[in-house]
């Protein structure tokens, strides 16, 4: 007889559906599986709900009615965008809030309660070890418990880490150059009334050498404020992120005297995922890379690339052919498209080779483009036509 390590566990649960991860795209998915009578049991390894709380979570404002976000999730909601160059800026103005700053907290904790409400089972604290993958479904082993789990399908929702991708050889071992971030949420109480509804990128190498920064509205009177850069571990020792974010801050005059509430960071690995699907297994959000080489936004491709999972999962179990789970990597693949390829070859020019006169060029070239061009740039990757072609080449040299 074989050997089983399963039956050493206690008790054995057994499940349609386990997902590892309760970040938005797995309490996203955990909430619509159980929606459709599919039994989840979703684990996290915080024992704290909506932790960790790293995301400068900016998102269009559709994104919260397109996958039925709660309400009291959203922080902001702004209707004017600003790009900072070294010493250029200019700002669109909308008609009507066009786009959304999150709560990342509050998303997260809200979605897991509407999973649970619906029927998902919530395992906090609890530590995936290991997935093992035989013919019909996997064996999940969480640390330190006594009970072993099954499930027909696996969900790696487990953020940038991707523990369950990598492991199975869905993803490349982590880059020795990773894209990095730190943020902090602050108290802003000598804030103009406009910076509540307005989205602040600052581009340019005295603002934030080989990356860029930012400052997005949260409830009044609290901002994000954050640096990122593009593969910092290319540049070698210098200034740390801290110094960046420091330098931001002091030479943005509102920000003086603004009191820190908390402060987080992590890491974007970036185009590391190989297959989004392997046998049972499916990667998901931050664990399959899902997130825009050029800005780094995450959040809606995540619950994108969760819906596509959602679909193919109902479809596989009620055909009851796994099989059927590789039309996610088809379906994700189609909606990226030649897009973020695109965005990483910006990326490259941006972030690595322009100078600050290049940055200020940039600034001047898309105050002549519409509202709607910027957003549109931003916000659904439409660089090329109005962008590139129109007035990028013509003002920067590339």
């Amino acid at each position: 007889m074989s050997y089983d390590p399963i039956l050493n566990f206690e008790q054995i649960m057994k499940f349609d559906v386990a997902i590892v991860g309760a970040g938005p795209a797995g309490s996203w998915l955990a909430r619509e599986l159980a929606k459709n009578n599919i039994s989840v049991v979703l684990f996290e390894r915080s024992p704290v709900i909506g932790e960790p709380n790293f995301s400068s979570a900016g998102s269009p404002a559709y994104t919260v009615e397109r996958f039925r976000l709660p309400p009291a999730s959203v922080a902001a909601r702004w209707d004017i965008l600003r790009i900072n160059g070294p010493t250029t800026t200019f700002s669109w103005r909308y008609d009507t809030p066009i786009g959304v700053v999150f709560d990342f907290r509050e998303l997260k904790v809200l979605l897991l309660k509407e999973a649970e409400k619906m029927g998902a089972i919530i395992k906090l604290g609890s530590t995936v070890e290991n997935v093992k993958i035989l013919n019909d479904y996997s064996e999940i082993y969480v640390k330190s418990e006594k009970e072993a789990y099954r499930a027909k399908v696996v969900v790696d929702a487990s953020g940038p880490s991707g523990v369950i991708a990598t492991r199975l050889g869905m993803r490349k071992a982590i880059p020795i150059k990773p894209s990095v971030g730190l943020e902090i949420i602050a108290e802003t109480p000598q804030a103009p009334i406009d910076v509540f509804r307005t989205l602040d990128f600052y581009f340019g190498r005295v603002w934030v050498p080989h990356g860029y920064g930012w400052i997005f509205p949260m409830m009044k009177p609290c901002v994000k404020i954050g640096v990122g850069v593009f593969q910092l571990a290319r540049y070698g020792g210098g200034p740390r992120l801290e110094d960046f974010l420091n330098e931001l801050i002091k030479r943005v005059p509102y920000l003086s005297g603004h009191h820190i509430v908390e402060t987080h960071g992590g890491m974007l690995y970036g185009m590391g995922i190989r297959h989004h699907v392997f046998k049972n297994v499916i990667a998901i959000g931050d664990a399959a890379d899902q997130v825009n080489p050029l800005g780094g936004e995450g959040i809606r491709h995540a619950l994108q690339s969760a819906e596509f999972a959602r679909d193919v999962i109902l479809d596989a179990i009620a055909k009851n052919d796994l099989a059927r789970l590789e039309q996610y990597d088809i379906r994700w693949r189609k909606y990226i498209g030649w897009r973020w390829w695109k965005c990483r070859i910006l990326a490259q020019f941006f972030y690595h080779h322009f100078s600050d006169s290049m940055h200020d060029n940039f600034v001047r070239a898309v105050s002549k483009i519409t509202a709607q061009e910027i957003f549109d740039a931003l916000f659904e990757y439409k660089i090329w036509p109005s962008i590139h072609a129109r007035l990028f080449k013509r003002h920067t040299g590339y």
